[in-house]
């Protein structure tokens, strides 16, 4: 019998000049024993929610999924950059998705800020959401808080209103003595073999221009009663500019976070080269150090290998559970991306000793399953895996650039794939670039197995100049001029 489809990807889209947001979602059944990749709509939906009038000159629209008893729902953080100052602040909505696939969700409360004093703006700037029993735990870009919000704290609030959070935020800044200038970057939640919940945040360590990187720090807490947070211990070496927290499950059962970095500023027409790594650290063992897996390879003109950007892998445990690695540079305009995916195991991604890409490939510890030039798609690259009943069912999704693909994890790059293009129709994303995605479809199964990890597809976005930024936006409108043109490839 078929499964009923369900939201399976959650996102913000906006148009062509960053603006006019949306919250579109892409329906179809859950992988199941198959990747069954004929239930997923041919068009994503739109979630009929509204957005605030333009209030700024720049829209940062970002979605978090997490659990309420039986039911999911959504924050979203409209992230926008207040003149003259400027500053930024974030405005929160409280969305509940529909019990039957397909319907208009509902908006519990809209355009409420939070903040710790009733009347400055806090979690300004959220880099992510780990939720554990009733309590979401916010890491903040913009400060060293971590800000614990109820699942249900926000519900029937009036519209635009100020409120006083009940929950004391966590200081990790002090009570790490994280640097001044280290911004919160992601965070997971995670159970012992004990039980135990714990809370694994990543700082990256910048000048505010993001030129100039310090090593990455990660600091692991644990949750108490009350969702109270305690220090319990921190690694202050890891890569430059640190990107995600990946958790890897071997056969024995042992969890080893999994940590790239592009290993720098963002370069263009360049890569990071032997900066740019993948590291392991333990996530209960008897040391919380790191050591490190890959690196790019040296830096050459033009680039033979590239800098890391994301990973996708199960977490289902066995040594065999499969990891996608997700690498790419900027041409020297920061418009074009060429990138590379890799194909690996959980066993033989943890049994490399620091080796560059192409020692790796020539070892058969790593598999190209595919790469490209991309002619401007966006700057939003990201991957995720999502779970099916069994590794049969599995799926990658895919956000290259702005377009989404989604495959078979276990066979890509296989002939059957679904790919919504940018632009407005059948078979579009519904805008231009796609801000942030969700894949929701996840929520239920972590929350309910005690861990809260990636869902998001956030990307990477460069830090470029208005007149890069012009020149995606005309290559976004040629594009959608020209539907048809096809993709240069390798």
């Amino acid at each position: 019998m078929a499964d009923k489809k369900r939201q399976l990807l959650s996102y913000t889209v906006l148009d062509n000049s960053y603006q006019n947001p949306s919250l579109k979602f892409v329906l179809g059944e859950k992988g199941g024993t198959t990747g069954a990749l004929n239930t997923l709509e041919t068009s994503p939906a739109d979630s009929g929610v509204p957005f605030p009038a333009q209030r700024a000159t720049s829209q940062d629209p970002k979605i978090f999924s997490f659990l309420y008893g039986s039911d999911v729902r959504a924050l979203m953080a409209e992230v926008v950059t207040v003149p003259p100052s400027p500053s930024e602040e974030a405005r929160y909505s409280l969305l509940a998705l529909p019990r039957e696939a397909g319907g208009v969700w509902s908006v519990l409360a809209r355009n409420i800020l939070l903040t710790t004093d009733g009347k400055t703006p806090v979690a300004t700037n959220p880099h992510g959401i780990a939720q554990v029993g009733n309590y979401l735990y916010i890491i903040d870009y913009d400060s060293q808080l971590i800000y614990q919000v109820g699942t249900n704290e926000l519900n029937g609030l009036a519209d635009g209103s100020v409120i006083t959070l009940a929950q004391k935020p966590f200081d990790v800044g002090t009570t790490a003595g994280l640097p001044d200038d280290a911004k919160g970057q992601a965070i997971i939640a995670l159970k012992d073999a004990g039980g135990a919940s714990f809370l694994f945040a990543l700082y990256i360590v910048s000048n505010a221009a993001q030129t100039l990187y310090n090593p990455s720090i990660l600091v692991k807490l644990s949750v108490g009663t009350g969702g109270a947070l305690t220090y319990v211990d921190q690694f202050d070496d890891l890569g430059l500019n640190a990107q995600e927290i990946i958790p890897l499950t071997n056969t024995a059962n042992t969890v080893t976070l999994v940590i790239p970095s592009i290993g720098g500023a963002q370069q263009y027409g360049s890569t990071n080269g032997t900066d740019s790594r993948i590291e392991a650290v333990p996530a209960f063992g008897s040391s919380f150090t790191a050591a490190i897996l890959l690196t790019g390879d040296p830096a050459v003109t033009p680039p033979t290998a590239y800098d890391f950007r994301a990973i996708a892998a199960t977490t289902r445990a066995g040594d065999d559970g499969l990891v996608y690695i997700l690498t790419g540079y900027y041409d020297t305009y920061g418009v074009f991306f060429t990138w590379a995916l890799y194909k690996t195991t959980v066993a033989r991604l943890l049994a490399i000793s620091k080796q560059t890409i192409s020692q790796a490939i020539a070892a058969g510890a790593l598999t190209l399953a595919d790469s490209e030039d991309d002619d401007g798609n966006g700057w939003f690259w990201d991957i995720y895996y999502e779970h099916g009943d069994n590794e049969s069912g599995d799926r990658l999704w895919f956000l290259r650039g702005s377009p989404i693909l989604v495959t078979l994890a276990r066979d890509y790059p296989a002939p059957s794939a679904v790919n919504y293009t940018r632009g407005s129709g059948v078979g579009k994303i519904g805008g231009a670039n796609v801000n942030s995605a969700d894949l929701t479809s996840e929520t239920i199964r972590q929350v309910r197995a005690g861990v809260s990890l990636k869902r998001g597809l956030r990307g990477v976005s460069p830090a470029v100049k208005a007149a890069t930024i012009a020149a995606a936006a005309k290559v976004a409108k040629e594009e959608e001029t020209a539907p048809g043109q096809a993709k240069g490839g390798k």
